[in-house]
């Protein structure tokens, strides 16, 4: 997934483009796109998208900044947020109605948060402590009343954690030390981010020591791989989203 100019039309307006295949055949390509208009300076971004007010929250890698963009009114405001930490990841939950971000190594953090539009900032309803000081987050979701989480234990192995909101308890964690290798391209990988429902979990991964990106599909219940395809011209994507809608 790709969120880049468009370099062919006005500088003001930037599209997302999303190419994927389900097969392995050119024909099966499924093209989709549409323009938002947001002035876009070629920095990464992470963004993720409020179902229940048709809005995107838009942070800035190299800025740290928040911005908050209206698909209803294409209006765009800026969000303040107090603290100066680098931010790995956001996203909303429909169930909960909040937004949530999680934090780099050095804090570590897990924050469930709401926007005071009216004050345009970012107000905190509640911090989980998830992982220890000497783990560190890869990309964390939340899907229902479950939080997902993705992370590097202090023995560099990858798990795959689980928490309950409702009962405010853990779920045993998986580990994927035997699992990240892609037999099909004889190559290890890193996983980027992933997107999990009731039946399936996507990963986002990038092929080491090769210039590409592919999803690998996985079983929600045994955690088994299932299928995989390329993605089609990504340059470095930053993450995978998904809505109900």
């Amino acid at each position: 997934m790709n969120f880049r100019n468009n370099e062919n039309e006005i500088e003001s307006e930037c599209r997302l483009v999303s190419i994927c295949s389900t097969i392995n055949e050119n024909d099966n390509m499924i093209p989709i796109l549409f323009k938002i208009p947001y002035q876009h300076n070629r920095s990464p971004h992470l963004m993720c998208f409020n179902e229940d007010d048709n809005n995107i929250l838009i942070y800035s890698l190299y800025s740290h900044k928040f911005e908050y963009l209206s698909l209803n009114s294409s209006q765009i405001f800026s969000i303040y947020f107090s603290s100066d930490e680098s931010i790995l990841n956001v996203g909303y939950s429909t169930r909960y109605h909040l937004f949530y971000l999680s934090t780099y190594r050095k804090t570590n953090r897990f924050v469930l948060f709401r926007l005071n539009e009216k004050e345009k900032e970012i107000e905190i309803e509640e911090e989980i402590k998830l992982i220890d000081s000497k783990d560190h987050f890869i990309n964390v979701h939340i899907y229902e009343n479950i939080i997902f989480y993705l992370y590097l234990s202090s023995s560099s192995i990858v798990m795959f954690g689980k928490y309950d909101l409702e009962n405010s308890s853990f779920i045993s964690s998986i580990s994927f030390e035997k699992k990240l290798y892609d037999y099909d391209e004889k190559c290890p990988y890193k996983i980027i981010d992933f997107t999990v429902n009731n039946s399936f979990i996507f990963f986002l991964i990038q092929l080491k020591n090769k210039k590409k990106s592919k999803i690998i599909l996985y079983d929600y219940e045994n955690m088994n791989k299932l299928h995989s395809f390329d993605l089609i011209d990504s340059i470095k994507p930053l993450s995978i989203i998904s809505t109900q809608k």
